[in-house]
């Protein structure tokens, strides 16, 4: 509880302070900083080969956020949605799945090779989010 509390009163402050955007510090900084208890156990799933542990908790995770918390909050009181919302986020999250499905075709399995170009392909968004939002 204080946790979330603590960064849903702090993270606007500071990403006004560093002039970004509410939308800017949810996709970078508040994201980031809560993906990266999912990062720990996902790492600690591939090192023990639970490929299928940390697959499942990626979409597991990603559908929850999506569904019951984004969804459950818009059941209570519509949110509002910025317009890069549509024509840059959810382009970007679609064209990541689009990258990621022929990777998975043929032996089901990501490569290091292909880890790398997903991990560019993530610096690449964060530096697109970052020109656009910031100009």
């Amino acid at each position: 509880y204080f946790g979330a509390r603590f960064v849903v009163q702090g993270a606007p402050v500071i990403g006004a302070a560093w002039g970004w955007s509410p939308l800017l510090v949810g996709l970078l900084p508040v994201a980031i900083g809560t993906a990266l208890p999912e990062a720990a156990a996902a790492i600690a799933a591939a090192r023990r080969g639970q490929g299928d542990m940390v697959v499942g908790h990626v979409l597991g995770s990603s559908l929850f956020n999506l569904l019951v918390v984004v969804g459950g909050m818009a059941a209570l009181r519509p949110l509002p949605l910025p317009e890069s919302f549509v024509r840059l986020e959810l382009p970007a999250a679609i064209a990541f799945v689009l990258v990621l499905y022929p990777m998975l075709r043929g032996d089901l399995r990501i490569s290091r090779n292909e880890g790398l170009i997903l991990f560019v392909a993530l610096l690449g968004w964060v530096a697109l989010e970052l020109f656009v939002i910031l100009g």
